[in-house]
């Protein structure tokens, strides 16, 4: 699995929880983002009607979503007063939300720009959005308030109010850019993205990305232009759009299979699932269709199914993958169903062209019981050859892996590598090159087949990006 529009997707979560009177329930004014603030270098546009918020629908399919503990609220009304507690700013004051930003791994870019009913203070909202010291400064003419600055990691947010009833808060980078077209001084977007975001209907959340074919693969979604998705409420149903648009048929053609192919799978584990079984009626009635050198990607079903076909997308990272060569995973059913589920992988100590370090972020698959990740086997294939790992302290195998806590609430993965909980994530790190194999160049793949104490295995393909110049970290 993995997140389209990973930071876009962040944000959605977030600022879908936002919300505003309105008369008609499912329905929305939301207006075109501004020309005047959002840049041509951007990735992703997500904008957002907090009105949709209002809506019975909505707010079923999020309660829903939200149950099983994955996030850090656990109603619409919490996440509200979240949103409050975190902005200082009221939701019921919000007209229009803009999510915007770039896919880099090296700095976060990313802003939003809120459209409000009246003035605020943009001092007052960076203080509240960081406990750490707010500085004033000028930045194109316009007053910036800085925080974050003495962060020994250096990410810097910044807060302002270029117009009235307009703020803008985000990362520096981001913010800069967003000042540069209101002043004039760089262009607005404009191009493919901008043209497939416009001609999306009037839905109260809308989303426009690019597929960076070095994070999406050269092989899968990269070689897409742009994916476009949009929510909506229609009666006491949920409907939800997604269209990718690639260069030419064939491509087209090849993506559509791959999610059909990832689709079918997953309905099964979910209708094998006692906690997300609902989820299965979902996709269920999605419909995928080719239309020339567009994939549209189409579902309508009740709140609760979508919301727990929700659940599971949030625990297991974001959207259904369609290129299965470059991160797959695939189970062989067996009588305990012990089965691991990989969220993410992103290799890091980059050194001449070559990754040293894989981390890999697991959890339980839906349905699962517990996992004893110490007595879990990794068959390790690579261009350098075959190799068994054990976890670190096992004896046996051609080398080892270490084990992290992530998320660990009752202590049982520090304590004993046990993953006993759906929210429960560990992470697995291996260094080929260091005690097995060697570093993993770039363009290069691997194969890691996990197996279970009980025999339950799980396979997941890894692909080093083709370029690896100025990157500290990527994902694999």
């Amino acid at each position: 699995m993995v997140v389209v529009g990973g930071a876009a997707a962040a944000g959605a979560w977030q600022l879908g929880l936002i919300g505003d009177s309105v008369d008609e329930p499912g329905g929305t004014n939301l207006a075109a983002p501004s020309d005047g603030t959002i840049p041509q270098t951007v990735d992703y546009v997500l904008a957002i009607d907090p009105a949709v918020t209002d809506d019975e629908v909505t707010r079923t399919l999020v309660e829903t979503a939200v149950q099983p503990g994955g996030t850090p609220f656990d109603s619409v009304s919490s996440g509200l007063a979240q949103f409050q507690a975190t902005t200082g700013i009221e939701p019921n004051r919000i007209e229009q939300a803009v999510v915007f930003g770039r896919m880099e791994q090296s700095r976060p870019a990313v802003a939003m720009e809120l459209q409000l009913a009246d003035q605020a203070s943009p001092r007052s909202v960076a203080e509240t959005v960081t406990p750490d010291s707010v500085e004033q400064t000028t930045y194109a003419g316009t007053t910036v308030y800085q925080a974050g600055k003495a962060r020994p990691d250096g990410v810097e947010q910044w807060v302002t109010s270029p117009a009235e009833g307009v703020v803008i808060v985000g990362y520096a980078p981001a913010v800069k850019d967003a000042l540069d077209v209101r002043n004039g001084d760089t262009a607005a977007w404009d191009g493919r993205l901008r043209e497939r975001f416009e001609s999306m209907g009037a839905d109260p959340i809308r989303l426009a990305t690019r597929l960076p074919a070095e994070q999406f693969g050269a092989d899968g979604l990269g070689r897409a232009d742009v994916l476009t998705a949009s929510y909506g409420a229609a009666g006491s149903a949920v409907s939800v759009q997604s269209t990718v648009y690639t260069p030419d048929p064939e491509t087209a053609s090849a993506i559509a299979n791959n999610v059909d192919g990832t689709i079918g799978p997953l309905t099964e584990d979910l209708r094998d699932s006692n906690q997300f079984s609902s989820g299965a009626d979902a996709l269920a009635q999605t419909t995928v269709q080719r239309e020339g050198s567009t994939v549209r990607i189409e579902m309508a079903a009740d709140p609760e199914s979508v919301g727990t076909l929700t659940s599971v997308l949030l625990q297991t990272g974001g959207f259904l993958q369609t290129n299965p060569t470059v991160v797959t995973e695939t189970n062989t059913p067996a009588p305990t169903a012990d089965r691991i589920a990989v969220v993410n992988t992103v290799g890091s100590n980059i050194e001449n062209e070559s990754v040293g370090t894989v981390s890999m972020t697991v959890k339980l698959a839906p349905g699962s019981g517990p996992i004893d990740v110490t007595e879990t086997t990794v068959q390790w294939v690579g261009s350098s050859g075959t190799y068994v790992l054990v976890a670190d302290g096992v004896g046996g195998g051609d080398g080892q892996f270490t084990i992290e806590a992530i998320r660990d609430d009752d202590n049982s993965i520090q304590s004993s590598g046990t993953l006993n909980s759906p929210e429960d994530r560990a992470q697995l790190v291996f260094s080929p090159g260091d005690g097995f194999g060697a570093r993993l160049d770039a363009g290069t793949q691997g194969q890691l087949t996990f197996t279970t104490e009980s025999g339950t295995t799980t396979t997941a393909t890894i692909v080093v990006p083709d370029s690896l110049a100025g990157k500290d970290a990527v994902a694999l």
